[in-house]
């Protein structure tokens, strides 16, 4: 059993929780620190305001995704 750093609750399986976000080109991933509860949530409110503020540097540094996609077009923004 491993236990989530955030919430002290044990899990036996979780998905990869990416230690720099995937959005800035990361692909180091732990299926060892945080449980899959606390990934949703991170991922639908930390992770997504932490992109959008960083979407502009992301584009002036020309950063790929971790899976290699462009940044976002900022005309959008």
């Amino acid at each position: 059993m491993k236990t989530c750093i955030y919430k002290k609750n044990e899990f036996a399986t979780a998905d990869g929780e990416h230690i720099l976000q995937n959005f800035l080109g990361a692909r180091w991933v732990s299926n060892d620190i945080s449980c899959n509860e606390v990934q949703a949530f991170f991922g639908e409110t930390i992770d997504s305001a932490l992109e959008q503020g960083l979407r502009q540097f992301r584009n002036l540094l020309g950063t790929k995704g971790g899976r290699g996609d462009d940044g976002p077009d900022l005309r959008m923004l």
